[in-house]
């Protein structure tokens, strides 16, 4: 009886660890080896670089719509991260490429992408979408290194599908794209607060209808997975529950 008793104390056991563990998933979102950033291929593979070659190949004029001077927390490294499009009047909410230039004049990173809008999705405070004038926003790291953080939209038709969230992280003079993937943010983001944290679905059903818009109230979100970035030391970590 004794036997059968510690048995099932010990099942119960392995069953709370493993739900807590399943709500619970943390992991570094990318390393740091040999001085230099590695990204993991499971939160950067989204991009398909040969859209930019594509693009190369059709010979359009690419227009520079804003350019945003940005410097390590020592300012011993500076880039500029350029917000272009390829039409002759870029929209003022709305671009279709970055491009991250190092003091060199050399581009050290650049995406194309119709969807890259400013960041009022990833700030959860749509009173401000009007009047927010912001393409992006930087986390720093460490003295070297810091994080950009850009926003995709949604198409007009789907806001349950939430448009990409693109991460890159420049450590001295190299851009490295660390994540990209859909995301809402279901809380407010202080992307300046030293203790740093975006949490995120990623994807809107039942939190969406035309006469609410978005609505993160506890009792819809319980049906989606939740997800937090957060700083730790000079890394990002990412973290998943139920």
């Amino acid at each position: 009886m004794k036997a059968k008793l510690y048995l099932l104390l010990l099942l119960a056991s392995v069953g709370i660890q493993s739900c807590s563990e399943q709500k619970n998933d943390e992991a570094n979102l990318f390393e740091r080896i040999g001085g230099k950033v590695v990204a993991k291929a499971e939160y950067a593979t989204r991009h398909d670089p040969d859209v930019e070659r594509w693009i190369d190949s059709l010979g359009l004029k690419v227009t520079d719509y804003r350019a945003f001077p940005v410097s390590s927390a020592n300012n011993k490294y500076k880039c500029t991260v350029r917000i272009e499009g390829l039409q002759s009047n870029v929209k003022d909410d709305s671009f279709e490429q970055v491009s991250i230039v190092d003091a060199n004049g050399t581009t050290i990173y650049r995406q194309y992408d119709e969807m890259f809008g400013k960041m009022w999705l990833l700030m959860c405070d749509f009173s401000t979408v009007p009047q927010y004038d912001t393409y992006f926003e930087k986390v720093d790291l460490d003295d070297d290194s810091y994080a950009l953080f850009f926003s995709k939209w949604f198409y007009s038709c789907c806001p349950q599908d939430p448009g990409d969230m693109l991460i890159i992280v420049v450590n001295r003079n190299v851009a490295t794209m660390v994540y990209e993937g859909p995301a809402y943010a279901i809380s407010p983001t202080d992307f300046h607060s030293k203790d740093f944290s975006i949490e995120f679905v990623k994807d809107a059903r039942g939190l969406y209808n035309d006469d609410d818009g978005f609505v993160f109230t506890p009792e819809r979100l319980a049906w989606h997975t939740k997800y937090k970035i957060f700083k730790d030391g000079n890394i990002l970590k990412i973290q998943s529950w139920e």
